[in-house]
């Protein structure tokens, strides 16, 4: 069966962020944070390197509908968009969508998104990325 995990990342470039204010304001615990300075050098130099908080599904057996996993973290947000989105203005915040898909034995999840994930996601204004990995 296919792999699925889902990372929703809130990025910035900028050196003032602070991941404690946006933990508390959504009330929300990210699965892990990474500081500019965490990168590798090469990246920092680039300007490549962001700070993000980070909230990711776990990398489940079995799953078959990419839209589930995005469920899983849009529905920790609901009812706490509009804080979202000020946190967004007022940081400067990318959002982002990851879906990694690890695929096996031929056997793909249903890669769809539902009118409610579109709904949230462009409310929001976040990007969605898709990494397929095929064995």
């Amino acid at each position: 069966m296919s792999k699925v995990k889902v990372f929703f990342c809130l990025s910035s470039i900028r050196d003032n962020i602070d991941f404690k204010i946006i933990t508390e304001k959504l009330k929300i615990k990210p699965t892990s944070v990474r500081k500019k300075s965490d990168f590798p050098k090469q990246s920092i130099d680039l300007g490549i390197a962001l700070n993000e908080w980070i909230i990711c599904t776990k990398n489940d057996d079995c799953c078959m509908s990419i839209s589930k996993k995005i469920d899983n973290i849009q529905n920790l947000f609901f009812g706490k968009e509009d804080c979202l989105k000020t946190l967004v203005k007022d940081y400067e915040l990318t959002c982002t969508f990851s879906v990694i898909i690890n695929v096996e034995k031929n056997e793909y999840p249903e890669m769809f998104l539902t009118k409610e994930n579109i709904k949230f996601m462009s409310q929001i204004n976040a990007e969605i990325g898709f990494d397929l990995y095929i064995d």
